[in-house]
């Protein structure tokens, strides 16, 4: 359950209406993990998928890189708007920027909240190693996405829609290592990383009780992705599917400061070709996954 955790130099200043930050990572302990490992070792841990061509990805322990360098600015244009440029650079891998702008009203009743993300990427070099057949990202190759969402709060509620589009220019890349994907989308247990032509649709209700220690939250999905066999488009041959999130986390106070609990309840139903062949089920979609989970967090 541990998240991922980065060995490195990292700078922020924060000024009025500027944020500036940066820095540089030379070495990952990937979430769920207990080792270290630099960071072209630290991609491959977990799936690896298909190459382009249908054969296995082989990249793991096969990748050289000196590091990740990021920067970023956010600045915030008055009360309701602020916008941000992100850039990640994974040294002789791949490159990611992100242009994103937020809008909220801040009213004492309701809040009307709407964000938009651009985030493009491309390999550096052989992304990765020479032979294509272990390397991350394909020489040439990149991707471009968009992601929006609208939303409202009210009271205790908040609500979403969400859009995202994965152009067909390639496979959106993002080692599952190292965390969540940045898209309004996204939904706990499942990503759509490493597949290109997506169109994804999500609709989220949230409601905090209790004086905040009572948070709960339903959201539901639908993931428009390449056939199975579109190996170019979809590296992890995920067909087409529905989910459904219910999530409930209880924050504990007083004597059980630092303690919270949370009910995770996940279905997914297969929209999409599945050729009558198990491979692109089990484990996938058509079922249903249950998690209760204990966290303990020890007092910064």
């Amino acid at each position: 359950m541990r998240p991922s955790e980065e060995d490195g130099i990292y700078v922020q200043t924060n000024k009025t209406k500027t944020v500036w930050e940066g820095g540089w990572l030379y070495n990952m302990s990937p979430r769920s993990t207990i080792k270290w490992f630099t960071v072209a070792n630290s991609l491959g841990i977990y799936s690896k998928g298909f190459n382009a061509d249908s054969t296995p990805s082989n990249y793991s322990g096969n990748l050289s890189g000196k590091g990740i360098g990021m920067f970023g600015v956010t600045y915030f244009i008055n009360k309701k708007w602020n916008t941000r440029l992100w850039e990640q650079y994974i040294d002789n891998i791949f490159n990611v920027w992100m242009l994103q702008a937020e809008y909220k009203n801040n009213s004492a009743r309701k809040n009307f909240f709407a964000g938009v993300r651009f985030i493009g990427e491309n390999a550096i070099n052989d992304g990765g190693n020479p032979d294509p057949q272990k390397t991350y990202m394909a020489k040439g190759s990149g991707s471009f996405i968009v992601s929006t969402r609208a939303g409202l709060q009210f009271h205790n509620w908040e609500t979403s829609l969400n859009y995202s589009r994965i152009t067909k220019q390639g496979r959106f890349l993002s080692p599952r290592e190292w965390g969540i994907e940045p898209l309004y989308t996204f939904m706990y247990r499942e990503r759509n990383e490493g597949a290109g032509d997506v169109h994804a649709f999500m609709w989220k209700l949230k409601n905090t009780t209790l004086k905040t220690k009572l948070v709960s939250e339903i959201a539901a999905g639908y993931y428009n992705l390449p056939d199975v066999k579109n190996y170019a488009l979809n590296k992890y041959v995920m067909p087409s599917y529905g989910q459904f999130n219910f999530d409930a986390k209880y924050i504990f106070s007083k004597s059980l400061k630092g303690f919270d609990a949370e009910f995770l309840y996940v279905f997914k139903k297969c929209f999409g070709e599945d050729y009558s062949n198990g491979k692109y089920l089990i484990n996938k979609v058509n079922l249903s996954h249950f998690s209760f989970i204990i966290n303990y967090k020890f007092a910064q």
